[in-house]
């Protein structure tokens, strides 16, 4: 059946119309929640980072925090706190981090 204006007959014209909308209306939550899930992983991402900077050091030093030299020809080196803060540019976003800093190392 052909209509008047030469294009045919469609019956699911006025439906893609809805299903358009509704589509639409579902990208956006759905959206919302990548974004969610996005900033949580990057947090956890951040974390990890984090201790495993810390625990490089840890072994680098040979003993964890707070804890003293025990034996006279153990590595030299102290923790002193942290560095400025730095960016990391991955490709879900920018991570920041602290460079745990250390004195008399001897390296």
């Amino acid at each position: 059946m052909i209509s008047k204006s030469g294009t045919g007959w469609n019956p699911f014209r006025g439906k893609h119309v809805a299903m358009r909308k509704g589509t639409q209306e579902q990208d956006t939550s759905s959206r919302v929640e990548f974004e969610v899930l996005e900033t949580m992983a990057r947090g956890h991402i951040q974390t990890w980072l984090q201790r495993l900077l810390d625990e490089e050091l840890t072994m680098f030093l040979g003993r964890e925090k707070s804890e003293r030299l025990e034996a006279v020809d153990a590595k030299p080196g102290y923790r002193n706190g942290y560095g400025k803060e730095r960016r990391l540019a991955t490709s879900f976003g920018t991570l920041t981090v602290r460079r745990p800093r250390v004195r008399d190392a001897g390296e």
